[in-house]
């Protein structure tokens, strides 16, 4: 007959608290020790982001939000140079390349306006439907799991 799992795990348990505690080999101890003075004497720039300095944090906020909207405002750029065909003039390698995107745009802003508003509105209330039964069945298999332990 084999043992219920509350049993076993309480028996284990006993056992292990029984037992003398048992020190860290003084080499182990020692390195530790000396991996964790050498962390805390590294400059900020070498730590974590939540080490810096708080005008550093800010800084480089603000450079990353800056080269985003860069990005965005360059693909903005580059796709209207393509559509307009006056990227595929100024660099002729780039041509066959510059005609397949803007081909491809045009198809796919076709395809988007045939497409009934209901039907992407429905297609937006199922993905949102399925997206609330994950996070229910993951929350609910947590539940079961982890919590009831």
């Amino acid at each position: 007959m084999p043992t219920p799992p509350d049993h076993l795990e309480r028996l284990i348990g006993t056992a292990v608290r029984g037992l003398p505690p048992r020190r860290a080999p003084r080499t182990l101890e020692s390195q530790v020790l000396a991996e964790i003075e050498r962390r805390l004497a590294q400059p900020w720039w070498r730590m974590s982001y939540a080490h810096w300095p708080a005008p550093v944090r800010l800084l480089f906020l603000i450079a990353c939000a800056a080269l985003i909207a860069l990005v965005v405002r360059a693909s903005g750029w580059v796709i209207s140079d393509v559509q307009s065909g006056a990227l595929a003039g100024s660099l002729p390698n780039i041509a066959p390349a510059a005609t397949s995107v803007s081909a491809t745009l045009a198809a796919a802003s076709s395809v988007a306006r045939i497409i009934p508003p209901l039907w992407i509105y429905c297609g937006l209330g199922l993905v949102a439907v399925m997206y609330t039964t994950l996070f229910g069945i993951g929350a609910a298999a947590y539940r079961t799991l982890y919590v009831n332990r």
